[in-house]
């Protein structure tokens, strides 16, 4: 008796369960159908849509934690934006690129190096012209990355970052905090699960 009294539903439990829902960064709290696509909105604001255009099949992140577009930002630097994207089949890291990494071109290269000490090299390129009937996103460049490259960013936590031209000249390196770190793998964790069950 004692403990259903305890745990009795009432309305303060019941807004702090939507809360907790809402913060959850990787629960899917509910689902929209949109014109030719469906909306998926993730605990912790995320909001990623899934688009069939007469181009193919289009995901991008309308909102992430962090940001009303598919950015992060490591607060103690600001010269890298990580977001993820697929285009027909497919995928794809995306950058925005701010001080000394704006001289990045296509055909540079990006190291990712993660707290297991395994790196991947990512050559870049251009991103795609606009996707859809409208620009869902913004990026300086792009990486293709495999289903298993997608899997490595939602399993572990990526510590460091390089760049450097393709004729070898290193132009930029930094680690990354804690926080940005595990933002980073719950955004991968949020597209990784997308791609599996819904694109």
């Amino acid at each position: 008796m004692f403990f259903s009294k305890l745990f009795k539903r009432n309305d303060t439990l019941d807004k702090n369960m939507e809360r907790h829902l809402l913060f959850a960064p990787n629960y899917l709290i509910t689902t929209e159908e949109l014109t030719r696509a469906k909306r998926y909105i993730f605990g912790g604001h995320s909001i990623l849509v899934i688009e069939e255009t007469s181009e193919g099949k289009g995901l991008y992140f309308v909102r992430s934690r962090t940001s009303k577009s598919n950015k992060f930002t490591p607060e103690t630097d600001n010269q890298i934006h990580i977001g993820f994207q697929s285009i027909k089949d497919q995928h794809y890291i995306i950058f925005g690129l701010r001080q000394e990494l704006t001289a990045l071109q296509p055909g540079d290269q990006i190291t990712f190096s993660f707290k297991n000490e395994e790196e991947l090299h990512l050559k870049l390129e251009l991103p795609s012209e606009n996707f859809g009937e409208s620009k869902k996103y913004a990026c300086n460049l792009r990486a293709q990355i495999s289903p298993e490259e997608v899997e490595l960013f939602k399993s572990r936590l990526v510590h460091s970052y390089s760049a450097k031209k393709s004729d070898g000249k290193e132009l930029g390196e930094s680690e990354l905090d804690k926080d940005f770190s595990r933002k980073l793998r719950e955004l991968s964790q949020t597209y990784a699960f997308c791609l599996r069950h819904y694109y």
